[in-house]
């Protein structure tokens, strides 16, 4: 006989020697600690399957968040593509633009062009073209014309900075005198100087 037969055998005989109620008792308290080892074994289970649950929402919602985003992201991919594409092939003259937009608006020659050309830092193959321009004798509707026109272009300009004054003719009324400077970028070195 083996010692797990023996063992069993053992046992066996000192729960047959016990009072019915002793026997009761003892597979009551047998059921009991049965009972509380499951319910604790399932407790830490559903602890464990609950943090598992609240980290996969956690992972489900960044999900969410990230593709959510990702058409924002693939609009900015894509126009910064453009701009890069536009970039290569600009070959804006400030001046000539300046001259149109403000004809289509209804003024006068803009004047007194200033142009600067400087490197874009971290970009040392790109440089900054800017002008500045005086235009005089500018109603308010012409004013928001021409910065409609300019903002809606498809050129590679931006509108940096813009001053306004009254005007100095003395029958200009409710016009203004406007300083407007404009800024864009071209591949290759500042040593090409932009004619107005």
């Amino acid at each position: 006989m083996s010692a797990l037969s023996q063992g069993w055998a053992t046992l066996r005989s000192k729960f047959d020697a016990m009072s019915q109620r002793e026997q009761t008792l003892l597979m009551a308290m047998v059921g009991t600690l049965s009972l509380l080892g499951v319910i604790l074994v399932v407790g830490l289970s559903m602890q464990r399957s609950s943090a598992l649950e609240e980290q996969l929402l956690g992972k489900r919602e960044a999900l969410t968040q990230l593709l959510s985003q990702r058409d924002t992201f693939m609009e900015r991919i894509t126009a910064r593509s453009d701009r890069e594409e536009k970039l290569k092939k600009n070959v804006l003259r400030l001046s000539s633009f300046v001259e149109d937009q403000a004809r289509e608006a209804g003024l006068g020659r803009p004047r007194e062009f200033k142009d600067t050309q400087e490197p874009v830092p971290g970009r040392s193959e790109v440089t900054a073209h800017r002008t500045t321009v005086r235009i005089e004798d500018v109603s308010f509707e012409q004013f928001k014309d021409l910065l409609t026109s300019i903002a809606d272009t498809d050129e590679l300009v931006f509108i940096e900075k813009v001053g306004l004054n009254a005007a100095k003719k003395k029958e200009a009324g409710d016009h203004m005198d406007v300083e407007l400077s404009l800024v864009t970028y071209k591949m290759g070195s500042t040593d090409k100087e932009e004619k107005p």
